[in-house]
């Protein structure tokens, strides 16, 4: 269901970026850019650019089974391996970082131990069979981005849009309700390595509570603010994401080797 792009020959340290819905994995390359010397590997959702569309139902574990299971196929140990999410692609580094050992780092960006009311997730989902993805700009342009952002940054805003309206509609239903059925509780609680949770302060889709109540949840879990953002944080603030991760990874020792 998942596809992956390697960009980098640093094959011993390798990030994982896992997108949001509605978003391509190239939503990450100006943040992956400047974290050092790292091989970054790009994940595609189901039904989002080039990745075929999804053939039936499947869950956020299932998934996050995949991306274990391709870390596990391409790194060695002793590697320094960093798995970063936003959103859907929080949820699911949740479930990584529980199925993989402490020497692996997260950083869960826009999500909670659960992401929100599951009838708001089914009302997507039958927009997105009945109408499609174009339909719904507008409204994901108020929940993603402020204002101020959306009427300063044109190109990003409108490419992040338009990348909505691309996605097969019956992928980001199925991603929608795998959002609606999602619970983890149990994985935030029993996750053995470092997890860096990072939330907006204007996030309406994942209220900045609910991020930090995940934090707590998580034995060596960490929070941080992004102030002034709205849901698709790392596009409106990428640099002060980046000096939060990289902070993060400097006191967990898994600094890139340049």
């Amino acid at each position: 269901m998942l596809t992956f792009r390697r960009s980098g020959d640093h094959s011993n340290q390798t990030i994982l970026w896992i997108p949001s819905l509605g978003q391509r994995s190239d939503m990450w390359e100006k943040l992956a850019s400047s974290l050092g010397d790292w091989s970054s590997v790009f994940v595609e959702l189901p039904g989002h650019g080039d990745n075929p569309p999804a053939t039936g139902p499947f869950t956020l574990r299932e998934l996050a089974d995949e991306c274990r299971d391709f870390l596990t196929d391409t790194t060695h140990e002793g590697d320094r391996v960093v798995v970063v999410g936003l959103s859907i692609g929080g949820a699911i580094a949740l479930e990584v970082a529980h199925s993989m050992s402490a020497d692996v780092v997260t950083v869960v960006m826009g999500a909670g131990a659960t992401m929100g009311d599951a009838a708001v997730w089914r009302s997507r989902a039958e927009a997105a069979r009945s109408s499609g993805t174009e339909g719904m700009k507008e409204a994901a342009r108020l929940r993603w981005f402020t204002d101020e952002f959306a009427s300063g940054n044109p190109l990003e805003t409108n490419t992040a849009l338009d990348n909505l309206g691309r996605v097969d509609g019956e992928s980001y239903a199925l991603c929608a309700e795998a959002l609606g059925d999602f619970d983890g509780t149990h994985a935030a609680q029993n996750i053995a390595g470092p997890v860096l949770v990072i939330g907006a302060s204007e996030d309406e889709v994942v209220p900045i509570e609910r991020a930090r109540a995940l934090s707590n949840l998580i034995p060596r879990g960490e929070f941080r603010e992004i102030p002034n953002a709205r849901h698709l944080f790392p596009i409106e603030k990428p640099k002060d994401v980046a000096a939060l991760i990289d902070g993060f990874l400097d006191r967990n020792q898994v600094k890139s080797s340049r």
